[in-house]
């Protein structure tokens, strides 16, 4: 009798069918979910895009200048290089610590660095794929002919209006860094709100390119979130919720900080010490 081939591999952990999923979205079938999606943006660029790209003209140009800095900050560039930095940095200092609760915290942050990178990263190549794809004509070229103006596999970025790129990655970044840090998450999504919000205000999207984009994101993070926790990275479903596992980027920024006041409170009491010798007290010395 053979014996069977050795299991080769880490074993992945199983997970329950609605294990990170938002709850209220548990008992919907995923068709009747792309459905109701599919009809809320029809709607919403049936009555409210032109509507509301009418609105954000009537607003005071200055007003409109304001958001101009908001907008900036969604662009996905200084997000990517900053979390590819983390990465690189969290993994040689993994290699440098090799073994022991040190190396455990820096794989555990790398780790972290790296979804946030792969949940802004696959964002925005997903946003970019639909908007050239679909070919939306941006609010300033469709100006005549009105918010549903297509030329699909188009080349030239004021064809590329569907879904917002900025609101994408903006809310995949948010949403990611909500489920690392779930205390400021609504912090986050607050931010990242306006960051969407302001492509409408500048008139660069349609009010449904910046919902879809807000969709788009949302889904890439809470997807990311289950492929790395089926795989026993950095997410793990605990007592019937999906949990970013202990350590990571939190504790290590605090375990650092508290080495570096270790190493600088002794300079900083001594340089104290030679200023109160350097500059004697004025008390009980003759007044001026």
């Amino acid at each position: 009798m053979s014996r069977p081939p050795p299991a080769t591999g880490r074993k992945r952990p199983a997970l329950p069918p609605h294990a990170g999923v938002p709850r209220w979205l548990n008992d919907h079938h995923p068709v009747s979910l792309a459905i109701a999606l599919a009809s809320v943006l029809l709607a919403c660029g049936l009555f409210l895009d032109e509507a509301v790209h009418h609105w954000r003209g009537a607003l005071e140009p200055a007003l409109r200048r304001g958001f101009a800095l908001p907008s900036r900050l969604g662009q996905a560039d200084w997000s990517i290089v900053l979390a590819a930095l983390m990465v690189a940095g969290f993994s040689r200092g993994a290699r440098r610590a090799r073994i022991g609760r040190n190396a455990v915290l820096w794989r555990q942050a790398a780790g972290q660095a790296g979804f946030v990178l792969a949940v802004i990263l696959t964002s925005g190549v997903a946003a970019n794929i639909l908007k050239w794809g679909l070919g939306r004509a941006r609010p300033n070229i469709a100006a005549a002919d009105g918010a549903f103006t297509f030329a699909p596999i188009a080349t030239s970025a004021g064809w590329a209006s569907f879904p917002s790129g900025h609101a994408a990655t903006t809310v995949a970044l948010a949403v990611g860094l909500g489920f690392l840090m779930p205390r400021l998450r609504l912090g986050f999504l607050a931010l990242a709100l306006w960051v969407a919000a302001s492509r409408v205000i500048l008139g660069a999207h349609w009010a449904s390119d910046v919902l879809a984009g807000v969709v788009l994101g949302a889904a890439t993070a809470y997807a990311l979130r289950r492929w790395y926790a089926r795989r026993g990275l950095v997410f793990a479903w605990r007592h019937g919720a999906m949990q970013a596992r202990t350590g990571g980027v939190a504790w290590l920024l605090r375990q650092q900080t508290a080495l570096l006041l270790a190493r600088v409170a002794p300079r900083a009491r001594a340089t104290l010490r030679r200023l109160a010798l350097r500059w004697p007290s004025r008390r009980g010395r003759p007044p001026d």
